[in-house]
């Protein structure tokens, strides 16, 4: 006799979707993915294993790999969303994961699917109060819990839905009517105004044939994020004077974060939105800069392939490159180092950034002085 409630873990491969029965869900872990001993590589649903911090040895599931083993089973095809990631495609466009869900009765919303740390039900029951905010304890911390729209009322009883967000270590929850799905589209906002960014949005676009509302994170945490500039002394203020940095990130919400945080910290930052961009900017004879960072993951040209292409210029052979990236793994800070990236910071550690550009810009210069 099946159980009234189970999990399923859904899986997507190509434009299909499927479900696998999962008796629990424990965490999300970022890994090392080591590959499967020989006697398991025949066995085309393992991609490989890791070992967690407790010494315990896992398996991770191939999703092409039982999408494989399914044979002639009947996907459900995702006729829209598949329709738009064939539409981004044929004209070049990057598709960017979407989390969307409802806020009461409005038009959906949406917010970058990167950006979201967790998921959680939360029980109404757990709410207290500090200062004027409600919040949760979580994770041995406290939760402050938000929400879009002044209409909305945090549920007095019963369970919620609440989007997680970290940044700078401070986290806060956005409390949600419903999660509804995790789609793939292009990121074109079609309409903003500045009274929608006021409310918190970047604008409106079409996800799945839908008007949906882009949340502004960045807006979100504006007063969580500690305005504070670390190390921030004489002798690195005189350095940040001294110095142009070119930032390379095509998320508009880490450009919004990392500019004014940069700027604030007395650099001078150009941001482009891609590599064909930032190469156009370093060839052009116009623009010299003492310090690049660059996100790995962009449309086109990752960061690897663009670290690759500066590394055989000439006129910014020598320059410091730091990898700003959402994802830390020992195999991403592996590949940074063979491509001759000099440092690699996660993106939510923004003090750790500016460590790192000063270090890294100070030895530059110490070495060509």
């Amino acid at each position: 006799m099946m159980k009234k409630e189970m999990y399923i873990a859904v899986c997507t491969v190509g434009e299909y979707d499927f479900g696998i029965l999962v008796d629990r869900v424990f965490d999300t872990e970022e890994i090392v993915v080591k590959p499967v001993a020989d006697i398991l590589k025949e066995i085309s649903v393992y991609s490989g294993n890791t070992i967690l911090g407790d010494g315990s040895v896992i398996l991770i599931l191939d999703p092409n790999g039982i999408a494989k083993s399914i044979g002639n089973m009947d996907f459900t095809r995702r006729d829209q969303a598949a329709a738009d990631a064939r539409a981004a495609l044929e004209v070049g466009e990057k598709l960017v994961g979407f989390l969307s869900f409802s806020v009461g009765i409005g038009a959906p919303k949406a917010v970058p699917l990167e950006l979201v740390s967790r998921l959680e039900e939360i029980d109404a029951k757990d709410i207290e109060c500090a200062g004027d905010h409600p919040v949760v304890q979580y994770r041995g911390d406290l939760m402050r819990l938000i929400k879009l729209e002044k209409e909305f009322e945090i549920p007095k009883e019963g369970k919620m839905d609440v989007i997680v967000f970290t940044y700078d270590k401070k986290v806060i929850g956005l409390v949600v009517s419903e999660i509804l799905d995790i789609v793939h589209a292009p990121f074109d906002i079609k309409l903003t105004s500045k009274e929608v960014k006021s409310h918190g949005y970047l604008g409106s676009m079409i996800i799945s044939g839908k008007p949906t509302d882009v949340v502004d994170v960045a807006h979100l945490l504006a007063d969580m994020v500690d305005p504070s500039i670390p190390g921030a002394g004489d002798a690195n203020r005189t350095l940040a004077e001294n110095s142009n940095i070119l930032l390379v990130e095509d998320s508009p919400f880490f450009r919004n974060l990392t500019v004014p945080f940069l700027a604030a910290a007395g650099y001078k930052v150009t941001a482009t939105e891609d590599a064909a961009q930032a190469i156009t900017l370093l060839n052009d004879g116009m623009h010299k800069f003492d310090m690049i960072v660059t996100d790995i993951e962009m449309p086109n040209m990752n960061g690897f392939e663009f670290t690759t292409a500066c590394r055989s210029n000439p006129r910014v052979n020598g320059t410091p490159i730091i990898a700003y990236t959402a994802t830390l793994s020992a195999e991403v800070v592996q590949k940074s180092k063979d491509v001759g990236m000099n440092d690699c910071i996660v993106k939510t550690d923004r003090p750790g950034l500016l460590e790192s550009v000063s270090r890294c810009l100070s030895k530059h210069k110490e070495s060509v002085a």
